[in-house]
């Protein structure tokens, strides 16, 4: 009786999640599965691709630059592949590459005839914007990458990843408990991601940080997690010389994707790229600097319509 209640009582949490959540885009079809896409701003209006990072969803990216760059210019803010309201059709191994991933938002932007589209991602998607840049790179007016993790590192992931991706317990764990504890996580999350800077208030409501407590998309974003490191050591091993403009950014204080193991790294590596460091900012710069890195790309904008 008590796991049954228990079950009970999570499915309950997650409607009421959907509920106040709900999936407010389009679906778009790709040969692994669907994107959901909340668009922003005018069909006329140069195409801006937003990716957002690991536990979050399109939601994310949208509150941080709908408010400045929907007057000029026309926003896709993806959920990216099994997050959010997006589903994979195969096995989340099989998408959890960055590369892979970039793969299924080209998809999206040719299907939807997006011509020389900004890509912008943060974080994990920062790193699918990368590999956005070096796919298919000649074929954008410039590629922004927030915060993100380029190089492997030394760790074996978070202990809540391994449970909800071990088989049996995973799933009992994400249908009994998952829900339920964490909502009383979802704050202090929210504190250590903007350290040492804070967050705004109503965060967690604006860019729906409830919706990664659903089983799917939470043990998708484990399976993420737990591969990243492995995906960013076969692919920095083969990165070049990109053939866009390409825009690293980052928090000097960024105690999530340390800056200089990162950005900077890459940035010695490929002189040509442009390196833009905040000083005290945090993780969450495309919150807490918003409105500089949309002058970045309303400069992009410009040269592209030049």
């Amino acid at each position: 009786m008590g796991l049954a209640t228990a079950w009970a009582h999570d499915a309950w949490l997650r409607r009421k999640i959907c509920t106040q959540f709900p999936a407010i885009g389009s679906f778009f079809d790709h040969e692994r599965g669907k994107l959901h896409v909340i668009e922003a701003g005018k069909p006329h209006l140069p195409p801006v691709v937003l990716i957002h990072g690991a536990s979050g969803s399109a939601r994310d990216m949208l509150a941080a630059f709908s408010p400045l760059l929907s007057h000029s210019s026309w926003l896709h803010a993806i959920d990216r592949p099994g997050m959010g309201y997006s589903e994979n059709s195969c096995s989340d191994l099989s998408v959890s590459g960055p590369d892979i991933q970039a793969d299924i938002i080209n998809a999206y932007v040719v299907g939807r005839g997006l011509d020389r589209p900004i890509i912008i991602g943060h974080s994990w998607g920062g790193s699918v914007a990368q590999c956005y840049a070096q796919k298919y790179g000649s074929e954008t007016a410039g590629v922004i990458s927030l915060c993100p993790p380029l190089f492997p590192w030394d760790g074996d992931g978070s202990w809540y990843e391994h449970v909800v991706t071990t088989p049996v317990i995973g799933p009992l764990v994400a249908h009994t408990l998952l829900t339920k504890y964490g909502l009383t996580q979802i704050t202090p999350g929210i504190e250590r991601n903007f350290k040492p800077e804070g967050a705004p208030a109503h965060f967690a409501q604006a860019i729906g940080a409830a919706l990664i407590l659903r089983p799917q998309p939470f043990q998708t974003n484990s399976v993420y997690g737990l591969h990243l490191s492995a995906h960013l050591a076969r692919l920095s091993a083969h990165y070049q010389p990109l053939s866009c403009p390409f825009i690293l950014a980052s928090g000097d204080k960024d105690h999530t994707v340390n800056f200089k193991r990162n950005s900077l790294r890459y940035h010695q590596a490929f002189p040509n790229t442009e390196l833009m460091v905040f000083e005290g900012a945090g993780h969450m710069i495309h919150h807490t600097r918003s409105a500089a890195i949309a002058r970045r790309v309303t400069a992009l904008i410009e040269q592209r319509c030049a």
